[in-house]
């Protein structure tokens, strides 16, 4: 008989979760569903998409494998579809759903926003006003008991020092609306760069003026702020290594294995601050219960973070793997070079680049018309804006971290594991590589003997082109390649 107290918050609760076809929302309704089957019920919004109706899509993402350990549960006895869009004004909802929502909700977990760090603020506007619907909503419930938003380390992108606050955001939530919804898309334009000045991305300063949001709404209901940095696949649950999305860290290291990203501008010595999904998940659900104990009208703030390793031993790490385990979607032989200056990384980046357009002109030639520069270009600007975090050491404060996790019983403990101390270590760095390969790349390990052989190909291959040039100046060069992996 378990003594979880954050089993027996749940009981009989009504979560609402946005975001819940995201990687991250599928992970916290699959946890809640596995070990908080007494709640009542959890409200999922989901918005059509592709031409694929909300059941549809919801329907698909329960037969993906982390939802492995509960397929033989009747999960449509707890969740409850609501078709709706974060895009949309009061999240596209209809006046029956809403009242339906705030009858019967007593939590929220708002987990909704698109990971693209290059997208214009009017794009990215609808998450403050999302945001701020689901706060007013909250107001109007009966039996509320805290609301979670999940917030990013990028919010606060512009310290070196990270406490557990909110800080004063670059432009008020209101003023932010308001301009959207004045100025066409012509002065949007031109006021961005003025606006953004400073911020790595448009993403990361809406997270800082929605965090400001939140906390202004603390004080009248219960709110908690979560932010994780770069999440990377699962650790241990619902299945090791398991991810469905190329994101953060995980993104650069996949294109690193497939010999697309070849330059990198970083610190080798800086560390990688990464937080498993799992790890996550678990803390989201504990804070939650813990908000719902919280008597006091203020917002905590959780930096959930992990001691990462740097990017030298990450890559030391990874070429073990890269040998041990190859892939037969490798598109080319690995050859990446950390450089420390950007002027540098921006010439091989262009020397590559020119590569990719003349493989574009020889399939064209051939009849086989690709765009794979065009692709490669995009992926090199969200490359570069992740790499920022990795010229520069941060620290960041994780005492309320600590005192929820010292103030949980050893049960809780046990079934919602968090405790991120030292988890990065060579057999964690494993399981994330071996969950890259088979759930990103969609390699069984079973080809592994195979793509040995074709990984020595490529290796004749890259000996004989320019791809794999590159030049080791003196020590002491302010352009010192400072490591340089040739696997």
């Amino acid at each position: 008989m378990s003594n979880s107290e954050i089993k027996q918050f749940f009981k009989n609760q009504t979560i609402f979760i946005t975001g819940g076809t995201g990687f991250l929302g599928k992970l916290i309704i699959e946890k809640l569903l596995r070990e908080c089957w007494d709640l009542k019920k959890i409200l999922v919004l989901v918005r059509p998409k592709k031409g694929k109706t909300p059941q549809e899509r919801l329907n698909e993402i329960l037969e993906r494998p982390c939802f492995h350990h509960i397929k033989n549960k009747n999960v449509w006895e707890k969740i409850c579809l609501l078709e709706g869009d974060c895009d949309k004004p009061f999240l596209g909802l209809t006046d029956k759903d809403i009242e339906v929502l705030k009858n019967e909700t007593t939590c929220i977990i708002h987990a909704a926003i698109r990971v693209k760090f290059y997208q214009s603020l009017r794009e990215l506007s609808w998450h403050v006003r999302a945001t701020r619907d689901l706060v007013e909503f909250a107001k109007d419930m009966k039996n509320f008991k805290g609301f979670v938003y999940i917030s990013s380390q990028g919010a606060c992108c512009l310290r070196n020092h990270i406490k557990e606050i909110v800080y004063p955001p670059p432009i008020k939530p209101e003023t932010l609306l308001s301009l959207v919804e004045t100025c066409d898309d012509s002065v949007l334009e031109k006021i961005t760069p003025g606006l953004l000045h400073g911020w790595y991305d448009s993403y990361c300063y809406i997270k800082s003026i929605t965090e400001d949001l939140v906390k202004t709404s603390g004080d009248l209901i219960p709110t908690t702020i979560i932010r994780p940095s770069n999440i990377s696949s699962t650790l241990q649950e619902p299945i090791e290594g398991w991810n469905d999305t190329s994101l953060a860290a995980v993104s650069v290291i996949k294109g690193m294995c497939m010999g697309l990203v070849r330059t990198l501008n970083v610190y080798p010595e800086i560390p990688v601050h990464t937080v498993p999904a799992d790890y996550v998940v678990n803390f989201t659900l504990a804070a939650a219960w813990k908000t719902a104990q919280n008597s006091f009208n203020t917002t905590m703030v959780y930096n959930c973070t992990g001691e990462g390793l740097s990017c030298e031993k990450l890559l030391e790490y990874l070429e073990t793997f890269y040998f041990e385990f190859p892939s037969m979607k490798y598109l080319w032989f690995a050859s990446v070079t950390f450089r420390r200056s950007k002027f540098w990384h921006q010439v091989w980046l262009t020397f590559y680049t020119f590569i990719v357009y003349v493989f574009d002109f020889v399939f064209l030639c051939t009849g086989n018309p690709t765009n794979y520069a065009t692709l490669y270009k995009n992926a090199y600007r969200q490359i570069d804006v992740l790499t920022n975090f990795c010229r520069r050491r941060v620290q960041c404060d994780t005492t309320n971290v600590r005192t929820l996790w010292k103030n949980m019983s050893q049960d809780d403990k046990t079934l919602f594991e968090f405790h991120t101390e030292k988890i990065y270590t060579y057999d964690a760095v494993k399981t994330m590589f071996l969950g890259m390969r088979l759930y990103l790349l969609n390699d069984p390990i079973e080809t592994v003997p195979a793509a040995r052989k074709r990984l020595r190909k490529l290796y004749i291959y890259s000996l004989v082109t320019l791809v794999t040039a590159s030049e080791e100046p003196k020590p002491g060069k302010k352009h010192n390649n400072v490591k340089n992996l040739c696997c």
